[in-house]
């Protein structure tokens, strides 16, 4: 692993850790966290609003561990998470601003969201996960791709199977597909379409 994913790995688990924790503490302990905060105690109606935001924190802690395993086939967790972090971050600097809470009261929330948006931006998986296509690029290929018996100009409307026909309708993932090719024979075969080459969806059956 290189130290690129194991710092996002590490980051997104102990931004896993930080919403759970949160979660279980506005679910059963607000009362007792607003007091330790030396926060005015908040109103029944509150403490209601609290538990929902509870279980929400604890929904993202666990995206934050599915995203941990695979952070680029979750990216968007990764996404949502950014984007909460930067709400928390504006909205305690306004409540700071506005004079409602303290810069003691408010802890680390005024320069953790702005550390885990650093990283998660910096660290952000730009490739697409490779992990279906290695999976496919290392099957075994059909050595005789046209069934026995068949008429391999039966691929489509009495066409003749072009390998250039299904390159130039790929060609927009070019590197996602540069291992496919040896099993583009096959697929033809499989998921044949009116030009005699696979359709998206087809293919999309294949690599996943």
């Amino acid at each position: 692993m290189s130290n690129s994913k194991a710092a996002l790995r590490y980051t997104l688990g102990f931004i896993g850790v930080v919403q759970i924790v949160l979660g279980l503490i506005f679910i059963f302990m607000p009362a007792q966290f607003a007091d330790m905060l030396d926060l005015e105690a908040a109103p029944g109606w509150a403490l209601w609003m609290f538990t929902m935001f509870g279980a929400r924190a604890l929904g993202f802690g666990y995206g934050m561990f599915i995203a941990m395993r695979d952070p680029a086939r979750h990216a968007a967790w990764l996404v949502a998470m950014i984007g909460v972090q930067a709400v928390d971050w504006l909205g305690t600097v306004f409540y700071l601003i506005d004079g409602s809470v303290t810069l003691m009261q408010v802890s680390t929330a005024p320069f953790l969201p702005i550390l885990f948006i650093a990283v998660l931006w910096y660290y952000f998986p730009r490739e697409q996960p490779t992990s279906a296509l290695r999976r496919v690029s290392q099957a075994r290929p059909n050595p005789n791709p046209f069934p026995q018996n068949s008429d391999p100009s039966a691929i489509s409307n009495g066409g003749v199977y072009n390998p250039d026909q299904c390159q130039s309708s790929w060609a927009f993932q070019p590197t996602r597909l540069a291992n496919f090719w040896e099993l583009l024979p096959s697929a033809c075969i499989t998921y044949k379409s009116s030009s005699g080459c696979p359709n998206p969806s087809g293919a999309l059956l294949i690599m996943t």
